[in-house]
């Protein structure tokens, strides 16, 4: 057990912070995660999105079910990739297109289903990692 130096509330060993006030309990804590964990989880949500949309659709229209298709397969392998820190040449691009297909196959439902926000929020994303993205692709 270790004790709270602030408090004196006696935490478990593996508790990196008191379960009872918050203050930091030893200097070995675990990293953040890299900026491109949430853009990485963001896309493999936005991926798994539209692929199902193209299931529901059941293919009622074929040019929207491969609009869907490229889609949802750019942004999970861009997702996938991202988080298996195998960046490829140009991942920027990759992750723009995938959110432009995402944003106009969701925004036309606008008005109807806020499914857009997940696409903004991967858009948000990218541009916050963008350095970091740029970055780890030239590294590659």
């Amino acid at each position: 057990m270790v004790t709270c130096k602030r408090c004196g509330f006696k935490n478990p060993e593996e508790f990196f912070f008191c379960g009872n006030c918050g203050f930091k309990l030893s200097e070995k804590v675990p990293s953040i995660s890299s900026p491109l964990s949430a853009l990485a989880y963001l896309h493999m949500v936005g991926g798994a999105y539209l692929i199902l949309s193209i299931i529901l659709l059941w293919g009622a229209f074929i040019e929207v079910s491969l609009f869907l298709f490229v889609g949802g397969f750019l942004n999970l392998y861009i997702g996938w990739r991202l988080y298996n820190k195998k960046v490829p040449r140009m991942a920027w691009v990759i992750s723009l297109t995938a959110t432009t297909f995402g944003l106009l196959y969701t925004f036309q439902w606008f008005i109807f289903i806020p499914d857009w926000m997940i696409f903004i929020m991967i858009a948000v994303a990218l541009w916050q990692s963008l350095p970091a993205l740029k970055e780890a692709s030239i590294k590659r």
